[in-house]
């Protein structure tokens, strides 16, 4: 029993010594407050630090973000512009090829039409030829009747006059007789 009874004489006297005991006394409170007052010290510049480096890091995002939209944008405005060029081009390109077979059907009939006309102009040169032939061969057989017939009227005279002077004189009148009847036709 005295082991017990100085067992609990100290444990009541550390009871009581430790309700005497002040809070800033013992060594945990310090402890406590040192920690406190490193971490606030520390934590205004860590946060702005913090801040900072988040705050340059939202706006680099940011930044490309807007780069992005940017982009995506003027990409979209190319691809318009492209779109509008192609249809263009292809409105372009009907037009020219409309206007090919419009030149090409004009230069087609222009040149039925010259054809034509140069066969008209072959063709009536053609006429031409044959009637100026058909003259010539006209006036040909006409002196060559007028020839004969002059030949044939000189025989027939010369043979019922036997006269030589008048011979003669019917011979140079049957000459002239060719020269004015070409001159009557």
């Amino acid at each position: 029993m005295i082991i017990s009874e100085a067992i609990a004489a100290t444990e009541s006297a550390a009871t009581h010594a430790h309700e005497a005991e002040v809070f800033y006394a013992s060594p945990e409170f310090w402890v406590s407050a040192a920690f406190v007052i490193v971490v606030v010290s520390f934590a205004k510049p860590i946060a702005k630090i913090l801040k900072k480096v988040t705050s340059e890091r939202a706006q680099k995002i940011s930044d490309k973000i807007d780069d992005a939209r940017r982009l995506k944008d003027e990409a979209a405005e190319l691809l318009a512009e492209y779109e509008r060029r192609f249809k263009d081009a292809e409105a372009e390109a009907a037009a020219i090829v409309a206007k090919a077979k419009e030149n090409a059907a004009r230069f087609k009939k222009e040149a039925e039409e010259a054809m034509n006309l140069a066969l008209a102009k072959k063709e009536e040169q053609a006429f031409d030829k044959i009637k100026s032939a058909e003259t010539g061969a006209s006036e040909e057989i006409r002196a060559h009747v007028i020839d004969v017939g002059t030949k044939t009227t000189v025989e027939v005279i010369s043979g019922a006059l036997k006269n030589q002077v008048t011979a003669q004189m019917l011979a140079a009148s049957l000459k002239e007789l060719p020269v004015s009847l070409q001159k009557l036709a």
